[in-house]
């Protein structure tokens, strides 16, 4: 029994030896995540608001003024906590999936430019994800609501049973 035992434990050093290596890769000195590791995984960027466009499917049609106000007001204090998400256009730019409230009050707050996911996705997804991304939100209104649902059917060719699970 004692052999096996031998084995087990120059296989773990091997395995800790391999694993230190790729921790160090990764981590810097104090255990912590280094900048360039945590930026490439998540991929949120920093990008100049021209270079956003806004999605021309965009579900929601509404913008009330004085909450938009009150948004921009509220980033101008404190930034943008929650990153838009946005998918490279094949023009260059990117292209709009969530966060057109926070895109339309960062204009108004006078910012440059704001932080992001970026995400890849194609053109039926980012009709999906901006429709199911505001469907999510309590505050659609019922014909906005109706409207999504029956773009999920029209346009991604959905059965009621797929727009209900979604």
């Amino acid at each position: 029994m004692t052999q096996p035992k031998k084995k087990q434990d120059a296989l773990g050093k091997g395995i800790r030896s391999l694993l230190q290596n790729i921790d160090a890769d990764l981590k810097t000195a104090a255990g912590d995540l280094k900048k360039e590791v945590i930026e490439r995984n998540t991929s949120i960027q920093r990008v100049a608001l021209e270079l956003i466009e806004t999605n021309p499917n965009q579900p929601r049609k509404d913008f009330d003024e004085t909450a938009l106000s009150e948004l921009a007001a509220s980033i101008k204090l404190h930034n943008i906590i929650q990153p838009l998400t946005v998918m490279p256009a094949s023009n260059g730019k990117y292209r709009l999936i969530a966060g057109e409230r926070r895109f339309r009050a960062s204009k108004i707050a006078g910012l440059k430019d704001v932080p992001v996911y970026i995400r890849e996705s194609d053109s039926s997804q980012l009709l999906e994800l901006a429709l199911l991304e505001n469907l999510q939100r309590e505050n659609l209104n019922a014909i906005e609501i109706a409207l999504s649902y029956k773009r999920l059917m029209d346009d991604l060719d959905y059965t009621q049973e797929q727009v209900a699970e979604r």
